[in-house]
């Protein structure tokens, strides 16, 4: 009877542990693919025009050439403040 008291909070431990880890994993997970976004301006800058594509006008080559380079020229916070509101 002991034993298996013992057994089942053992189980419990490690189911607790086991959730506790993916949560972690997860979080890890989600912190690394944001950090390498705010690496490259760049791809933050393709992010938020893909993201903002519909607003666009009917000549999109050139909507698409000025709202990158006025992305471009926005600072690493400002950037980090565009990309929180779409996700």
């Amino acid at each position: 009877m002991m034993i298996s008291k013992v057994l089942e909070a053992i189980a419990q431990l490690g189911e607790w542990i086991s959730n506790r880890l993916s949560d972690w994993m997860g979080a890890r997970e989600e912190k690394r693919r944001f950090n390498e976004l705010l690496k490259n301006q760049s791809t933050m800058a393709e992010l938020c025009i893909t993201k903002n594509n519909s607003v666009l006008s009917r000549d999109k080559s050139s909507s698409i050439g000025r709202e990158k380079r006025r992305l471009e020229d926005l600072s690493k916070e400002e950037l980090v403040a565009i990309i929180r509101k779409m996700v």
